[in-house]
């Protein structure tokens, strides 16, 4: 190697680990736990999708200070 430090990209320590659960988790389990897991974890992923939908679709726009009116007439 020489001595010459190696770069990771900042997603291969959350794709590690995502990869040793899903051989732990579902390597070893029965199928009705394994169908069971996926199912919770695609409704979590489904439920964080729908509520940034809906906080990026329904967020009202900041509105600018309100004007001041007079009661003065122009003439």
């Amino acid at each position: 190697m020489g001595g010459e430090p190696i770069l990771a990209s900042r997603w291969d320590m959350p794709v590690g680990i995502a990869r040793f659960l899903w051989m732990v988790i579902f390597s070893s389990l029965p199928a009705w736990v394994r169908y069971a897991l996926a199912a919770v974890g695609v409704a979590l992923v489904l439920h964080a999708g729908i509520g940034w939908l809906r906080g990026r679709l329904g967020a009202t726009p900041v509105e600018d200070a309100p004007v001041q009116e007079t009661d003065a007439g122009v003439r």
